[in-house]
């Protein structure tokens, strides 16, 4: 009963320690986290992203290609997407609301840009009504509900699975092609990549029990380490303001 009652109040004294550096790391935006589960389920895993092309003409610049086809009444838009090895932070700390860059992480993982350069394109179409299409020409943040949202129960499709015979080009926005008053869809806002499945080898399986252990354990990591990055902070801004 005793041993029952100390795992007890570990367990609470823990919760207890999580939720009040949560609740002073909302309110500052001092944090720091550790993600060695995430860190684990990159290995062999990759990930799409929204390719860019370089466009000279007007005013030089990286967009997304946008092609979209009409079949009957069905919309059909073109996701340029190029897959780069899956990155995640061990370490994340935040240095709070008003420092910029406010975040610091080891290692960068913020080098998708960089990598996707000199990636193949691949292309996934997805297949929309006029009401979904619709959604996806305008950036309104105010769609909160999932079944508002224009890729809600929307089917995407790899390239080899797509018959694009009979269908009418509406939209490029290379050539500036644009017929019947199409508008642009808004791939970028609407984080069309996230609609694309990951790719994942054999062995990125096997690891995943791996993954969600270590989950469990950056749990008391994380509650150690946000203290000590909050030690850390205190003692380097003064030294170099």
């Amino acid at each position: 009963m005793n041993r029952r009652l100390k795992i007890t109040s570990y367990v609470v004294c823990l919760l207890a320690v999580f939720l009040l550096e949560g609740c002073i790391s909302l309110y500052t935006g001092r944090y720091t986290v550790i993600d060695t589960g995430g860190a684990i389920s990159t290995i062999g895993r990759e990930e799409p992203g929204l390719h860019y092309t370089y466009r000279a003409e007007h005013r030089p610049e990286y967009i997304v290609h946008d092609k979209v086809w009409k079949k009957g009444d069905i919309y059909i838009v073109q996701i340029p997407i190029t897959y780069t090895p899956a990155r995640e932070s061990v370490i994340v700390h935040g240095r709070g609301w008003k420092n910029t860059p406010n975040t610091w992480s080891w290692p960068d993982s913020r080098r998708r840009a960089d990598e996707a350069a000199g990636t193949p394109v691949e292309y996934y179409y997805a297949l929309m009504n006029e009401q979904q299409y619709r959604r996806l020409t305008f950036r309104v943040k105010r769609i909160t509900k999932e079944h508002e949202r224009p890729f809600y129960q929307v089917p995407v499709h790899p390239a080899s699975e797509i018959d694009l015979s009979g269908a009418e080009l509406v939209l490029d926005s290379v050539t500036s092609l644009k017929k019947n008053d199409v508008r642009t869809p808004h791939l970028a806002f609407w984080r069309a990549e996230e609609q694309v499945p990951d790719r994942r080898a054999w062995y990125n399986y096997v690891i995943m029990p791996l993954s969600w252990a270590a989950e469990v354990v950056d749990i008391p990591l994380t509650i150690v380490a946000t203290p000590i990055g909050w030690l850390v902070d205190a003692i380097y801004e003064p030294l170099h303001h």
